[in-house]
């Protein structure tokens, strides 16, 4: 009965590690932006974007492992978005991960992380951006929601850090892993102003992204590692999956008397 009852234990594990999904992933590991075909890889690919530029020049190339875009000129956001939109509306939470590899010159360009319903761009009409202007405070806004970090140490940045942002039904927490002198950690932002997860990511398919801002001169350059979404499970998957395995010990001990 004992080895019954280990059997179906596992089962259970393997079916609520089975409600877990990644619904999108991008490691930049086919020498392509556009595509992603390496094993592992989920729905990924990018597109280069400008927006709000005065005589840009970009450029955007993924090779080793690494997606890297350089921009000049006055006002520029360039970068890259996602060109497959990923689902997260039949699920009750979500986390994105960004891996920054590099970023170069803080002291005169600036970068954004983000998620938007909208291909073209995330820098007006996004659901989340985690910023970093020329003064190297964090800013995040979170549908009408924003929030200012403490000043950070230009080199925390540059040696690369992660950001990982989690939503769901109470808000966002965010923390970036690497970023340090001032940065605030794990920090938690709740909805306002009639903001839902619903409204903000279950009436839409997103894209996920990122920019960065060159002001003038020196270039910017912004190299990330990857970027990944994964799909939380719903609380209920474990709740269905406690009361599965109360039944079985029930009915083990039950034979067993």
């Amino acid at each position: 009965m004992k080895k019954g009852l280990i059997t179906l234990t596992a089962g259970l594990m393997i079916a609520g590690a089975a409600n877990a999904a990644t619904v999108f992933n991008d490691t930049f590991s086919d020498g392509i932006l556009s595509t992603a075909t390496t094993a592992g890889d989920v729905n990924g690919g990018f597109e280069t974007i400008d927006v709000n530029n005065v005589n840009p020049v970009f450029s955007a190339n993924e090779s080793g492992g690494l997606a890297t875009f350089n921009a000049t000129g006055t006002n520029n956001r360039s970068g890259m978005i996602s060109t497959t939109a990923f689902d997260v509306s039949s699920y009750t939470s979500f986390t994105v991960t960004w891996v920054v590899e590099t970023y170069s010159d803080t002291a005169s360009n600036g970068f954004q992380l983000g998620l938007s319903t909208t291909a073209s761009s995330f820098d007006n009409v996004a659901r989340f951006l985690f910023e970093n202007g020329t003064d190297n405070v964090m800013d995040v806004n979170f549908g009408s929601q924003s929030s200012v970090d403490n000043t950070i140490a230009a080199a925390s940045q540059t040696s690369g850090f992660t950001l990982t942002a989690t939503f769901d039904a109470s808000g966002i927490t965010y923390s970036a892993t690497g970023l340090g002198a001032g940065y605030l950690g794990d920090t938690a932002i709740a909805y306002a102003g009639g903001d839902t997860y619903a409204s903000l990511f279950g009436g839409s398919t997103m894209f996920v992204g990122a920019n960065i801002q060159a002001p003038g001169s020196p270039n910017a350059q912004f190299v990330l590692n990857s970027i990944e979404v994964t799909a939380v499970p719903e609380p209920s998957s474990y709740a269905l999956l406690a009361g599965l395995l109360g039944l079985s010990y029930v009915m083990v001990r039950r034979r067993q008397a």
